[in-house]
């Protein structure tokens, strides 16, 4: 589709027409004009019309800055390898391209999730790709960074990932001169550490999930708890549960991990810094299918399901559901919890400001854990 401007259109029924010639030369693949539109009493605003987002994050205010603004988000587009920008910080609201895949052998491939230096002077965007860079081996996965202003800085690859799927910045353990991310593998059900300094990335294995469940536990988005002891959560899609108990009727993949971030690297880059014994395993509430989760700044859980649409605040130690909401879609993809609302990608190509208040019955905080 050629197009030189894109429409949008919020809740206040006002038209905003944006120049948008000049992208044209870094587009990889054109896209349909993202529409934000009303929603029901749910949403407080829905964005549509973008191509399979994956992953939504909110610029944290240590990131702001150049194009970038604080509360502003940057979504993960994985069918046509962009990375967007939502400029919540004007308005109208308006979109514009942040990112693309500049040609076959670097920047994107499928791009899966995303996340922020958020320590860093610097503000690096990492995006996880659930394809390597060459494109031809699909086991593989890549990360890929960007500086603040869109430009390729540099793309990691390592023979450790494997369908790179989410990726969540470790406030804890990270300093101002030294970036520590985790990184979910769909194919081989593992957790990937990436440390990044000056002197280049650090890839090592984290953890091993595949005795978690029969087949596996299929991580997908990970989330860190802002509450003391800042455990890694990672939402499982895996099948049946192997529970100690032997419980036969949980539902299938209806589980999350939760694994400790102070682990030291006990036995080189590729044997798991988490022995078994300290991984354990919750239900996720309600949540069928969990597919994406965040905390808030004050240490409220979010799941979303992939299949059901649905979104619950879950206690973080017995994932016990306390309360739940019905989207209305039924393909959720990610989340990220931040000021006044709840974002979730879907597979039909909207970004969904879910009312907040609906779940936890307070607003505001930026995203506490999975974005940094």
């Amino acid at each position: 589709m050629f197009f030189k401007n894109k429409i949008i259109q919020k809740k206040t029924g006002a038209i905003l027409l944006l120049p948008f010639a000049f992208l044209l030369t870094r587009c990889a693949k054109d896209f349909d004009a993202p529409t934000i539109t009303p929603a029901s009493k749910v949403a407080e605003e829905v964005i549509s019309g973008l191509s399979e987002p994956s992953d939504v994050v909110i610029v944290p205010d240590s990131a702001a800055g150049g194009p970038l603004a604080h509360n502003d988000l940057l979504v993960a587009n994985s069918e046509n390898n962009t990375i967007v920008q939502i400029k919540k910080s004007v308005e109208p609201h308006t979109i514009v391209l942040f990112a693309n895949q500049a040609n076959t052998t670097t920047d994107l491939n499928q791009p899966t999730g995303i996340a922020f230096d958020a320590n860093s002077i610097r503000g690096d965007v990492y995006v996880s790709n659930f394809l390597d860079e060459t494109g031809t081996t699909v086991s593989a996965g890549a990360i890929t960074v960007f500086n603040k202003d869109g430009a390729l800085n540099r793309v990691i690859n390592n023979a450790l990932f494997g369908r790179a799927s989410g990726i969540v910045y470790d406030f804890e353990n990270s300093t101002p001169t030294s970036a520590v991310f985790f990184v979910s593998n769909r194919l081989n059900n593992t957790i990937v550490k990436v440390v990044s300094t000056v002197g280049g990335d650090v890839v090592s294995l984290y953890a091993d999930l595949n005795f978690l469940h029969l087949g596996g536990a299929n991580p997908t988005q990970l989330a860190v708890s802002p509450i003391h002891p800042h455990n890694l959560y990672a939402a499982n899609t895996g099948i049946r549960p192997n529970l100690p108990d032997g419980d036969a009727q949980a539902p299938v993949g209806s589980t999350l991990s939760i694994i400790p971030t102070t682990s030291l690297d006990i036995g080189g880059p590729t044997v798991a810094d988490v022995p078994q014994n300290e991984i354990r395993l919750i239900l996720a509430g309600e949540v069928i299918g969990p597919i994406s989760l965040d905390f808030d700044s004050t240490g409220n859980l979010f799941v979303g399901a992939h299949k059901k649409g649905t979104i619950a605040m879950i206690d973080p130690e017995i994932g016990f559901a306390i309360k739940s909401v019905e989207t209305g879609e039924s393909e959720i993809q990610g989340m990220t919890a931040g000021t006044g609302g709840i974002y979730i990608t879907t597979e039909g190509g909207k970004i969904i400001e879910v009312n907040k208040s609906l779940l936890s019955g307070e607003s505001g905080g930026e995203s506490g854990g999975h974005h940094g």
